[in-house]
C-alpha cells in the first residue's frame, strides 16, 4: 500500500518519464521557480527500480501539486515580535499526480546504485554540516537570551536558574565543538566535491531534538509570567503611560521598562509564540524522530566499524 504512496515511474515515452506518488517536503516550495528532486534517506533495494530517481521541473509543471502548511507570521511590528513579525519558514508537500518529466532534465532514472552510492557517499554530511551550524547559532541566541532575562530579573545566581542556564551553555557548546570537529576531519571526495566528516554531525542530529525541546522549556521556566506581562513597546510612546510603565515595570541591575519589554516579548517570540510552537514540532522531528536517527547512526557504525577497543582487548 505505501509503494503506491511514494514518488515512482508509473510510465516512460521515448521523450520523457511519468511520475506520481508525494514528497515531503519542499523548504520554501511557494517560492521557488524549480523543484529538485533528489536520493535522501534510505538505501533502495535493487528490485526497486521505479524509485531511484532523481530529476528537476519547474514548479508550474502541470500535475505537480504543493499542499502548504499554515503560516504563523503575523502583522505586528518587529520591535514587538522580532521573529514572527518577519520570518516564517513556509515549507510545502508534494503530490506528483503523472506529472511528465522530460528526459533531459532526468539525472537519475531507475539506476539504482548510483541512487544509493548518494545516499552513502556523503551527501548527508554536507546537510548536517549546515543543520549543526543552525543548531549552534540557535542555541548560543537562546544562552544570551536566558542570561539576559535572570539578569533582569536579579535572579542569575539562584542555583535552579543558574544549572538552566548552564544546560543550555553546554548544549551550544557541543554543537559548537561538533561543527568544528566535523571541518577538521572534513575530506576531499574528488571531482570538486568536499565533505565535513558526518560522525559528530550525526551525533548531533541523535542529540538535538531532546535539547532544542529542553532550551524552550527553560527560557519560559526563567521566563515565567514575566514572559506575558510585558507592555508593547508602542506603549511607552504613549505620554499618558509612559513615565508608569517606567516607574511600575522596570527590571532589575539598571534594566529600563522599555528594555525589559523588548526582552521578554523577544523572549516569549523565540519561545512561546505560534511560529515557537512550529518550531519546537520541527526541532523534534528534523530529518526524522529521533528513534529512527539513533538506530540509523548505529547500523552505519556496524557497517564501518570505527572502534576496535573490544577486539584490541580481548586479544
Amino acid at each position: 500500500m505505501n509503494a503506491d504512496l511514494a514518488l515512482r515511474v508509473v510510465r516512460r515515452t521515448p521523450s520523457s518519464i511519468i511520475v506520481s506518488g508525494a514528497k515531503v517536503l519542499a523548504t520554501y516550495g511557494p517560492f521557488a521557480d524549480e523543484m529538485f528532486v533528489y536520493p535522501g534517506g534510505e538505501a533502495l533495494p535493487e528490485h526497486a527500480r521505479d524509485y531511484a530517481l532523481m530529476f528537476s521541473i519547474p514548479v508550474n509543471t502541470k500535475g505537480l501539486i504543493q499542499v502548504c502548511r499554515d503560516h504563523y507570521g503575523i502583522p505586528r511590528s518587529r520591535e514587538d515580535a522580532p521573529f514572527s513579525s518577519r520570518f516564517d519558514e513556509q515549507d510545502t508537500f508534494l503530490i506528483f499526480d503523472e506529472v511528465e518529466v522530460p528526459l533531459e532534465r532526468v539525472f537519475i532514472d531507475g539506476d539504482v546504485k548510483t541512487h544509493n552510492s548518494l545516499v552513502r557517499s556523503g551527501w548527508a554530511a554536507n546537510i548536517q554540516h549546515q543543520t549543526t551550524t543552525r543548531a549552534a547559532v540557535k542555541l548560543e541566541f537562546a544562552y544570551q537570551l536566558g542570561a539576559a532575562m535572570a539578569n533582569a530579573m536579579n535572579i542569575s545566581k539562584r542555583p535552579d536558574t543558574a544549572a538552566m542556564l548552564g544546560e543550555i551553555l553546554t548544549f551550544a557548546r557541543l554543537t559548537r565543538a561538533a561543527t568544528k570537529a566535523a571541518e577538521t576531519n572534513a575530506r576531499d571526495f574528488g571531482n570538486g566535491a568536499f565533505f565535513p566528516d558526518e560522525k559528530p554531525t550525526n551525533a548531533i542530529r541523535c542529540s538535538m531534538a531532546p535539547w532544542m525541546v529542553r532550551t524552550q522549556e527553560i527560557l519560559i521556566q526563567i521566563g515565567s509570567h514575566n514572559l506575558l506581562a510585558t507592555p508593547s513597546l508602542a506603549a511607552f510612546r504613549n505620554p499618558e503611560m509612559a513615565d508608569l510603565l517606567d516607574r511600575y515595570l522596570p527590571g532589575a541591575n539598571g534594566v529600563t521598562a522599555q528594555e525589559r519589554s523588548r526582552l521578554f516579548r523577544t523572549a516569549w517570540d523565540f519561545a512561546g509564540s505560534a511560529l515557537a510552537g512550529r518550531n519546537t514540532l520541527y526541532e523534534r522531528f528534523y530529518l526524522g524522530s529521533r528513534p529512527r536517527a539513533l538506530s540509523g547512526d548505529h547500523a552505519r557504525e556496524m557497517v564501518t566499524k570505527s572502534f576496535d577497543h573490544l577486539e584490541s582487548f580481548l586479544g
